[in-house]
């Protein structure tokens, strides 16, 4: 953490910028164009609805796998890591 702003950095990038959601989201959408198979939005929206819920999610981020829960949700064959998605 950087004691002068109390702003942790990325583990992976380094990067100290505030990730809002709509950062967030810009970033998925990014990543996700380099994906062929994704889960239609009815899918997605029910296992974000789930992920909504869950104790394990952490702002953006489920802290079971690491993943952004927009990424992960989004994409067909991923599966939650607790099990917790029936579709």
């Amino acid at each position: 953490m950087l004691a002068s702003t109390g702003v942790r950095p990325c583990r992976t990038c380094g990067s100290t910028a505030a990730l809002t959601p709509e950062r967030v989201h810009a970033q998925v959408v990014d990543q996700l164009r380099y994906e062929g198979d994704l889960a239609t939005e009815v899918v997605r929206d029910a296992r974000l609805l789930v992920c909504g819920g869950c104790s394990r999610l952490a702002t953006h981020t489920c802290l079971d796998c690491g993943c952004y829960v927009e990424f992960r949700a989004s994409l067909r064959t991923k599966r939650c890591p607790r099990g917790l998605w029936t579709v």
